[in-house]
């Protein structure tokens, strides 16, 4: 928790992106495979794109494993509760 005049007991959340290619590949590639079980373990042992976007940012593998252990989860739950469209409200 911070203070201050325009951020009293308002919580800090640090938000950097990293844009490259190789980011956009494990994405796709762990969207494209939505449906199997997926793990960071099964990603970190055979998956090139893994490896790729490891070897590109070697001393940011556990910001990594963190990132990709949030898309797993998030990519089994991406329509949990489904969408509902109500025209009346």
């Amino acid at each position: 928790m911070f203070f201050g005049a325009d951020f009293y007991g308002q919580s800090f959340t640090q938000v950097a992106q990293l844009e490259d290619e190789a980011v956009r590949a494990l994405l796709r590639r762990i969207w494209s495979e939505r449906d199997c079980k997926l793990s960071l373990r099964k990603i970190k042992a055979g998956w090139p794109e893994y490896a790729a976007l490891h070897a590109k940012f070697p001393n940011w593998q556990k910001i990594m494993d963190l990132e990709v252990s949030s898309m797993v989860s998030d990519v089994t739950q991406y329509n949990d509760p489904s969408y509902v469209f109500n025209p009346v409200t």
